[in-house]
């Protein structure tokens, strides 16, 4: 396997699971996870236009807390894309997931 493939495959893992922590208010277990979801995904997009890409399809993709995550850290590398993701979530979804790519649109985009 190659290392940015490792890479996306601990990036999705922590991301579902740091979700599951913070949703269920183990904040012990989820903010370390958020870190680490963080420096995954630095290393992701520093590792090029293959990182970056792969990242934007998570971002445009259909696991929610993934796309989520995925997109917001994306943002920085392309706005429009990045935006167009987030707004695709807010649609498909009516909660807590829309709330928050709204949130991220109003704040970063």
């Amino acid at each position: 396997m190659k290392k940015i493939e490792r890479l996306l495959s601990r990036y999705e893992q922590t991301c579902r699971k740091m979700h599951r922590c913070m949703m269920g208010r183990d904040f012990r277990r989820g903010i370390p996870l958020l870190e680490r979801l963080s420096r995954l995904a630095r290393e992701i997009t520093a590792s090029g236009d293959d990182g970056r890409e792969s990242l934007f399809r998570l971002a445009e993709g259909e696991d929610l807390p993934v796309a989520l995550a995925s997109a917001h850290v994306l943002v920085d590398v392309d706005v429009r894309r990045s935006a167009r993701a987030l707004r695709e979530i807010a649609r498909r979804d009516d909660g807590f997931f829309a709330y928050a790519a709204r949130m991220i649109l109003k704040h970063r985009s």
